[in-house]
């Protein structure tokens, strides 16, 4: 463990425990340690620190891998372009995963000419409201026949998009925060991957 950053490791126990509202006492519970001893491991002004078993229960507990815990995020560069995300959502609407709808939103517009300009100097732009096609994942199924409406009934309507759903409202609220800068980097990270984690593979 000598070739971390404990203060990083700090950052992530600490944007977990504050994602899953844990307290430290509940978290020295889990780990087999005094509540005065997880407050010192957790303060980057002392000293003490969290051993390697102790490192693989917290990891354990919050399901994220170690090497993410302490800060060896794997370097990715996904491959994201116009033509990958067309193919990607061409595929989840095939499989009716995702539906359409309409999106409208008022947006600046500036018009340019041929040469890329802006065709007056101290021009500010246009307000329009703008169409956008947009596709939603539908936690519920909308019963139609008699036989669907038995079966819902019987059985419930909910669909596999609706952990997806909660995963995006978190994410969302998570990211919020991440862009007005109250999580550093490796913390996002860290909740982040967390909570894809929990995401069951069908």
């Amino acid at each position: 463990m000598a070739n971390y950053d404990p203060n990083i490791l700090i950052q992530n126990i600490d944007a977990l425990m504050m994602n899953k509202k844990l307290t430290q006492r509940e978290l020295a519970k889990v780990l087999g340690m005094s509540q005065p001893n997880v407050s010192k491991a957790l303060n980057t002004n002392d000293k003490k620190s969290f051993t390697l078993d102790q490192v693989v229960g917290i990891a354990k507990y919050f399901d994220v891998p170690v090497d993410v815990l302490v800060g060896n995020h794997p370097k990715t560069s996904p491959d994201v372009n116009p033509l990958s995300i067309a193919a990607f959502i061409t595929k989840i609407v095939e499989q009716n995963y995702a539906k359409f709808t309409l999106f409208k939103k008022e947006e600046t517009v500036y018009e340019l000419d041929d040469d890329g300009y802006k065709i007056e100097p101290e021009y500010k732009g246009k307000k329009q409201e703008i169409s956008y096609p947009a596709i939603y994942f539908p936690s519920y199924t909308e019963p139609i026949h008699d036989s669907e409406i038995i079966e819902a009934t019987q059985f419930g309507n909910k669909t596999k998009m609706l952990p997806l759903n909660e995963f995006l409202q978190q994410f969302k609220d998570i990211f919020k925060f991440y862009q007005d800068g109250a999580i550093p980097d490796s913390a996002y990270k860290l909740v982040i991957d967390g909570l894809i984690s929990r995401l069951k593979k069908d």
